[in-house]
């Protein structure tokens, strides 16, 4: 009996000291700032939701602001990137949670030490490495870096994440500590009603209606001038949000829209998922968002979004019986996080009219492309002798069909390879593979696979593999791709090339080297900077592909300096450079 009962306190004891380890743990603010956002969680950015709260800093006069540990943790992971997030950090903390820092000025301190003795090691700028628990822990309130404008930054400032640490979930920081002075109530910009199919008539035309959001009485969509509707009917939404020192187009928290004084629909992201970030491009009204920027949510529901932060009824459509000549109430209503609200009604009659049958001509793809059915739930694979096309499930929110095929052209080296589905506007919500053989006559390594952007190729990274069709071998080249269109073989035979900026063949220089990087079409894939025979770090900004060498770092009091460069692109092509200098 009493082994029993020691049994019993033991199992209780276990659950209470898992409970705890699992517990959100309190996270301060890493700034020592007020927080004012330029960017909020789950905002809407071209093919992705932003994954953090962008907290300003004060401009180029901000760069450096110190960054603190929210809470106690260790270090779990540094990466540096010319691109992407620049340099970032992530710190693991108890209960199941991950802070993450992005465009960050440098580090602090022993993190600091970590991450240039493992650029020396690895004689390279960019990297990206996981630690474990013990190597470098830091404490709440411990500086650990400066917030600043690396990577792809639009501006200095702190974009700072809160993860779930077993699934790499974002979750809004909003809820783990950072708090607003947010009083203002978010915008309603814009209010569109878009037809479902040909037989919809909104305002008595096929087209989408914009509402009129004066505010006057005689206004079309008010009480006492209803929008004359037939047919259902999706409701579009473009709002921002805003708070004490925030821009003024900051994501909201919630978007609902009421029929009639009845729940019809809610959005609402409460965590991110970096794989189906995509998925933003479905919750738009695609078309119009790609020829104005303006991103309206739409109530509409496709099959294939992954996502699905909306609760809606059936397909997302609005419809009357066509006796229901009723006066009819839309209630769309933006919260932020604070609970601040934004109301905007909009009056609907139901108007019957006699609908004249037209004739179409039904379409049909283009004569030289083939097409294979697209579904939203199963993989494709197009295994022809001149191209190979590997899609995974999940590539397109709605069934549809790839269309494919290719067309000669003197003016590249290759035929263009036309891969996209003939009705669906989005771009792929996943990655697919591009396989194409070489091209006689050209070195195999110096050939790339480039997707046409209008006329302009722009280089794919291609890889280039043997492998066997109908059981004869070949070289074909290999790319993964985020994009539907059109796609050429280009060769690149030019190497990389580097452009000083601020010093010259034989003369001084100051303390910092800064030169133009650039290759012509594969990219640079490596680069090496060496002073005296000695490795230097040099930093490679790709905003502005800018190469920085900061001299303090020489080991040497040398005043005569030589510098060598070794650069490589994507298609092995290399060039060396030598400068003597002067200190």
């Amino acid at each position: 009996m009493v082994s029993f009962f020691l049994l019993v306190i033991f199992i209780c004891n276990l659950i209470q000291v898992q409970a705890q380890s699992f517990e959100p743990p309190v996270l301060d603010l890493p700034l020592h700032l007020p927080a004012e956002p330029s960017g909020t969680f789950a905002e809407i950015r071209t093919n992705h939701f932003h994954s953090g709260i962008d907290l300003r800093i004060g401009g180029d006069d901000g760069v450096g602001t110190p960054v603190y540990a929210p809470a106690d943790g260790y270090v779990s992971r540094l990466r540096i990137s010319a691109y992407d997030g620049g340099k970032m950090l992530y710190i693991n903390h108890k209960g199941n949670v991950t802070t993450v820092y992005l465009h960050l000025d440098g580090y602090h301190g022993d993190i600091a030490d970590y991450v240039l003795n493992y650029q020396r090691a690895h004689q390279c700028y960019a990297f990206d490495t996981t630690l474990s628990e013990g190597v470098l822990p830091v404490k709440r309130g411990q500086l650990i870096a400066y917030a600043g404008n690396s990577g792809m930054s639009g501006g200095p400032h702190l974009h700072y994440e809160v993860r779930n640490t077993r699934t790499q979930q974002s979750l809004n920081p909003l809820a783990y500590g950072v708090k607003l002075i947010d009083t203002i109530p978010p915008a309603i910009k814009g209010i569109r009603l878009l037809p479902v199919d040909k037989n919809t008539r909104l305002n008595r035309t096929k087209s989408p209606y914009q509402v009129d959001l004066s505010g006057k009485e005689s206004a079309l969509g008010s009480k006492d001038n209803p929008i004359p509707v037939l047919g259902r009917f999706y409701v579009g939404v473009w709002a921002s949000d805003r708070s004490e020192g925030s821009t003024m187009n900051n994501g909201y928290d919630r978007l609902d829209i009421w029929v009639d004084g009845m729940p019809f629909f809610q959005y609402r992201m409460d965590k991110i998922t970096f794989g189906d970030t995509r998925a933003i491009n479905a919750q738009l009204d695609w078309d119009y968002y790609q020829s104005t920027r303006n991103p309206y949510i739409l109530t509409r529901r496709l099959p294939g979004d992954p996502v699905k932060p909306a609760r809606t009824y059936g397909d997302g459509s609005i419809g009357f019986i066509d006796s229901d000549t009723t006066l009819h109430r839309i209630t769309v209503v933006i919260t932020d996080y604070n609970g601040n609200q934004a109301v905007r009604r909009v009056y609907v009659r139901n108007h019957f009219e006699t609908l004249v049958p037209m004739h179409e001509v039904p379409e049909h793809p283009s004569y030289h492309l083939r097409t294979d059915s697209l579904t939203v739930r199963w993989p494709l694979q197009v295994y022809r002798g001149d191209y190979q096309i590997e899609m995974p499930a999940g590539m397109v929110y709605y069934d549809d069909l790839l269309t494919h095929g290719i067309q000669n052209d003197r003016r590249y080296i290759s035929p263009i390879y036309t891969v996209k589905p003939w009705r669906s506007p989005y771009p792929p919500h996943r990655t697919w593979t591009l396989r194409v053989p070489v091209v006689i006559g050209y070195e195999p390594e110096q050939l790339v696979l480039c997707q046409l952007k209008g006329e302009r190729p722009s280089a794919l990274p291609t890889r280039l593999i043997e492998r066997s069709i109908e059981g004869k071998p070949g070289r074909w080249l290999e790319a993964d791709v985020r994009a539907f269109g059109n796609f050429v073989v280009m060769s690149d035979t030019a190497a990389p090339y580097i452009k000083p900026l601020n010093f010259k063949e034989g003369k001084k220089v100051g303390k910092v080297l800064n030169m133009k990087m650039g290759d012509n079409l594969s990219g640079v894939a490596e680069y090496r900077c060496f002073i005296n025979g000695e490795w230097v770090l040099s930093e490679f900004d790709g905003k502005s592909a800018t190469l920085s060498i900061n001299l303090n770092q020489l080991t040497t009091p040398a005043t005569n300096l030589e510098l060598r460069i070794f650069l490589t692109d994507c298609c092995q092509n290399s060039r060396e450079l030598v400068y003597h200098l002067k200190r």
